[in-house]
């Protein structure tokens, strides 16, 4: 298991900007955000890796009393921790995220999956919700 405490993701809405001419780039808050975060999940890991099957779950806390999507912050957090190195994000067999009342903007809990969660995440008679 690896958990990491970053600042909170941008939201996947301001990830990207469009040129005039139609082409697209990382906006400059995420850039800022991402080169921070990669960092921090980096030191925070401590050369920890997970190389198969995993979950991700996130708890988030809320800036401030605006409307927010939450699964709108998983995009970013997920592409810190595959430049980190510390997951391949086809990977993910499971997402978890919740809002949290916390001293932290984003906790991050990474867990390698067991061959029965495997199982039952690959179960075909198992009924889909």
């Amino acid at each position: 298991m690896i958990k990491i405490v970053l600042a909170l993701p941008p939201s996947v809405n301001r990830l990207w900007r469009t040129t005039a001419t139609g082409g697209m780039y990382k906006s400059p808050k995420y850039t800022t955000w991402l080169k921070t975060a990669v960092m921090q999940a980096k030191i925070q890991a401590k050369g920890k890796k997970i190389k198969g099957p995993y979950k991700l779950t996130m708890e988030v806390v809320r800036p401030d009393k605006r409307k927010r999507d939450l699964d709108n912050t998983i995009k970013s957090a997920s592409d810190c921790l595959v430049h980190a190195g510390i997951i391949d994000d086809s990977q993910c067999e499971w997402i978890e995220a919740k809002w949290v009342l916390s001293e932290y903007p984003c906790t991050i809990t990474i867990e390698e999956m067991k061959h029965e969660d495997e199982a039952l995440s690959r179960n075909p008679e198992r009924p889909l919700v």
